[in-house]
């Protein structure tokens, strides 16, 4: 029968791909088939019995959006409400249905927003490499993808997230495609949402910059004065000068952050913040070496993608999966973004020695082991040694650490085949030399 081929050609394709493939995805899909059911029976039943309840991060955007539609320039009144101004329009729609019914409404949306996030990083991988991953493979990494830790924390917490990654994930597919234009203006998109996204606009630079600089100047500047009409110009002053000032070099040393700034602030408080989570400004040592990572590997990966050494596209994973490990606030769902780049390492982990592949399941383990609850982190941290307990928050970042390190090693057999259609010189480099 045709179903039975299918099954076998699957399971040879899986086999195929190493265990480094079928293993998470065995493991993260078994998971994955209790999530609904945990969301609902935990999260959704009591959301829905308590339509009160303040439901983090899902009610920022809800009640900033309402604020907004009575009074635009209320839309900071709310000091925990971080978001850059244009960030609200996306949130309107929140205010449509009730609380309670958006939040679990978000959910099927999110996850749906995933899925299509890892689809079009694979494929983004593939069209670079010049390889075709079989079917069976890349819905196989598609549920590593969903049944991860950030993105249970991104469906718990109704979080935008996945939005900001698509947004990178479509200009890095406009890029690749050679329409720097287009793609640095669906950059801005993500930028207006969390900021972030714009240290991935260097990667854009080819002989084609002006579309770029266009692009970008489109986004950043005609984009919101097309939008004073409706987001007040009051607004950014207050977003720049006021709230931008009051979060950054802030951090939070409980389980849900686990960048450096947070993991090296931790080791200064008591265990017990480490279980109910604390605010603060994070140490100077630790501010110095997320800065001198995240320039590290920034300054790498661009000069990496100039060159020619790594493909734009893999440069730009790279970038994704270290902005939430260098930023003060890397919360646990933020690491979604460092999904592409896990992706590619567990596909391509075959193809390397014993000891890397065993680095990248141990990596997509990390990615599995999200944080507790807090009855069950008090448990772990009155059971754990205090040290072991720091190495458990501190999981996602050294994952990202190692995998960062192999996605700027390359891929092994060379760099990136040009993609069909894209211009003979891809980096900023070669574009120079072919005009001399």
């Amino acid at each position: 029968m045709r179903w039975r081929s299918s099954f076998r050609e699957a399971v040879r394709s899986l086999r195929a791909a190493g265990w480094t493939v079928w293993l998470p995805a065995a493991v993260l899909g078994a998971w994955l088939l209790a999530m609904p059911v945990y969301l609902a029976t935990v999260y959704y039943a009591f959301v829905w019995q308590n339509p009160d309840l303040i439901v983090v991060d899902y009610s920022f955007f809800h009640h900033a959006a309402r604020r907004f539609v009575h009074n635009p320039l209320g839309l900071y009144a709310d000091p925990e409400y971080l978001y850059p101004p244009p960030a609200v329009l996306a949130f309107i729609p929140t205010t449509w249905v009730p609380l309670r019914v958006g939040y679990v409404m978000a959910g099927p949306m999110i996850a749906v927003q995933i899925a299509l996030a890892a689809w079009g990083a694979l494929r983004l991988w593939e069209r670079e490499r010049g390889r075709v991953l079989p079917s069976a493979v890349r819905w196989a990494l598609v549920i590593v993808a969903l049944g991860s830790g950030p993105a249970f924390q991104n469906l718990r917490y109704a979080q935008v997230n996945v939005l900001m990654l698509l947004t990178v994930l479509a200009f890095l597919a406009l890029v690749q495609r050679e329409r720097p234009g287009w793609g640095a203006l669906a950059l801005t998109a993500g930028f207006w949402l969390k900021l972030l996204p714009l240290a991935l606009l260097p990667l854009g630079l080819s002989r084609r910059w002006p579309r770029l600089a266009m692009g970008a100047a489109a986004g950043l500047v005609l984009v919101p004065l097309a939008l004073l009409p409706v987001v007040p110009l009051e607004l950014y002053r207050e977003y720049l000068f006021e709230r931008l000032p009051t979060f950054s070099g802030i951090t939070d040393v409980g389980p849900m952050a686990n960048s450096i700034q947070a993991s090296l602030t931790r080791l200064t408080v008591p265990e017990s913040a480490l279980v109910r989570g604390l605010k603060l400004p994070a140490t100077a040592a630790a501010s110095a070496a997320a800065g001198l990572v995240g320039v590290t590997v920034l300054a790498a990966a661009v000069w990496s993608a100039w060159t020619g050494r790594v493909g734009r596209v893999r440069a730009g994973f790279v970038i994704l999966a270290i902005l939430p490990a260098v930023i003060p606030l890397g919360w646990e769902y933020t690491f979604i973004l460092a999904l592409p780049l896990l992706l590619v390492a567990l596909v391509e982990a075959r193809e390397r020695a014993g000891w890397v592949q065993a680095l990248v399941g141990l990596a997509a383990f990390a990615f599995w082991a999200q944080r507790l609850p807090p009855p069950q982190m008090q448990i772990l941290a009155d059971a754990l040694p205090r040290g072991v307990l720091d190495l458990y928050l501190a999981r996602l970042w050294l994952a990202v650490l190692g995998l960062v390190a192999l996605g700027l090693a390359g891929p092994v057999g060379g760099g990136a085949r040009e993609s069909p259609g894209a211009s003979a010189a891809p980096g900023l480099l070669r574009g120079i030399r072919a005009r001399r």
